[in-house]
């Protein structure tokens, strides 16, 4: 599985297949939790996907793979939010 990022989309390809998500249709970039694991949570408007879609960055969570994600993508101009807080920035 991996993400490819660019300030107008995100494409995550998993078995030879992509999901496209073009920036307008991003709702919410967020932290999802797992047993042993962290991932970005993709919340999107894209009606021919999962309402969501998680990217696993790391097993196990306390690496610090979910942050150099989280920094890259704010490079690019994306938010990555707190899901449980409107409006809410990530806390680590």
């Amino acid at each position: 599985m991996t993400l490819s990022a660019t300030s107008d989309a995100l494409r995550l390809s998993c078995l030879g297949r992509n999901y496209d998500f073009p920036r307008s249709s991003i709702r919410l970039l967020s932290m999802h939790r797992g047993f042993l694991s962290t991932g970005l949570r993709i919340d999107h408007n894209v009606t021919s996907y999962p309402d969501f879609i998680v990217f696993w960055v790391s097993l196990p969570p306390w690496t610090s793979a979910f942050r150099k994600l989280e920094t890259h993508l704010e490079s690019l101009g994306y938010e990555i939010r707190d899901r449980d807080t409107p409006g809410g920035r990530l806390r680590f």
